[in-house]
């Protein structure tokens, strides 16, 4: 499991980001408070849920590890 990322912001999109990590782009949805202050080449820390379903998997960025018990993913 993934419980955070840390790395340079590469892009940002309507629903997520993606997080350039060692040479890897990690796309994370996030709520929109966090994408909007999100800046492409910035160091941004998120803590992460991984959902996994029959049809999906996504990652979900969060500020706190407390946020993602509140969070209804």
């Amino acid at each position: 499991m993934i419980a955070s990322l840390d790395g340079a912001v590469g892009a940002v999109a309507a629903d997520s980001l993606v997080l350039e990590i060692g040479g890897v782009g990690y796309r994370v949805f996030a709520a929109p408070a966090i994408l909007a202050t999100a800046e492409p080449g910035a160091r941004l820390k998120l803590h992460t849920y991984h959902l996994v379903r029959e049809d999906q998997q996504a990652l979900y960025g969060f500020r706190s590890p407390e946020e993602i018990g509140r969070a209804h993913v």
